[in-house]
């Protein structure tokens, strides 16, 4: 894990999206500093520095949270889930509303362990190809991986050719392109197989029912988001029952993360703040 911001404020766990590890930090330190959240950015399961934890389910993903927090004297904290990480804050609303105050979901994934949840993805080729070829998929991160190792600019080419135009104009800034580079290298420390198991395990049976959530949920999206449809949002907003929504006309799938931080946690730390 890693932690940023500001280190004595409200405590924040942040589940990176995909490829992503402790380090993504989204419009950079300052946003989070100035909310006064205590970001505390996972690894999970074959990421990073973090093991691998064969056969693993998304409902394993609260205890791992649960014991982090008690080993940092954490009692009470906020979850915040970009894409693909919004599944995993989603999880720990659902199995530790004891512990969680207020979640956080940023551009969030669909149901992809129900029929037609692929099909709300842009980037849907890349879960098809996981669902049905890992091996594949693993290859095709590798790939990727050596040439933003190797040929930054064709590399990060590469990963948002795709992308909605916001996305491309918020990410082209040269802070942007190093902080991006540097968290899916270390993403890909111990190879690829790491990020093709995070998707495999949202493919997955999930184990619970937005439906069931009790917890606070935020959610913000982005009506320019080329890589998770807005109608994904707008279900999760009709179904969770303690759901505040914002979609903002203007923003991407990254441009929302990257130009809104402080606008997005800022709730989060008062939440916290307030218990």
């Amino acid at each position: 894990y890693r932690e940023a911001g500001a280190l004595e404020g409200a405590p924040v766990f942040h589940f990176p999206g995909s490829p992503g590890s402790r380090l993504e930090c989204w419009g950079g330190d300052a946003p989070y500093r100035t909310a006064g959240a205590r970001l505390i950015t996972t690894d999970r399961p074959g990421i990073g520095r973090s093991d691998h934890q064969p056969g693993r389910t998304l409902l394993d993903w609260p205890s791992d949270v649960a014991e982090l927090a008690d080993a940092l004297g954490v009692r009470r904290f906020a979850v915040m889930g970009h894409s693909l990480g919004a599944a995993y804050a989603l999880a720990c609303a659902y199995a530790r509303p004891d512990l969680v105050t207020v979640a956080a979901i940023l551009g969030p994934v669909p149901r992809l362990d129900e029929p037609g949840g692929i099909d709300a993805l842009g980037p849907a080729r890349y879960w098809r190809v996981t669902a049905r070829w890992p091996a594949a998929m693993r290859v095709t991160y590798a790939g990727f991986t050596w040439a933003l190792r190797l040929v930054p600019r064709f590399g990060h080419w590469l990963y948002f050719r795709g992308a909605s135009e916001a996305d491309r104009i918020a990410v082209d800034h040269p802070g942007v392109r190093r902080r991006f580079r540097a968290t899916v290298l270390e993403a890909v420390r111990q190879g690829s197989r790491g990020l093709v198991d995070d998707m495999r395990v949202v493919l997955q049976p999930w184990g619970f029912e937005p439906a069931d959530l009790t917890a606070e949920v935020m959610l913000w999206h982005g009506r320019r988001d080329e890589h998770v449809s807005p109608r994904v949002a707008e279900r999760y907003a009709a179904t969770i029952p303690r759901c505040a929504a914002t979609f903002l006309e203007d923003e991407g799938h990254f441009s929302l993360v990257e130009g809104h931080a402080e606008q997005i946690v800022r709730p989060l730390v008062e939440r916290v703040s307030a218990r």
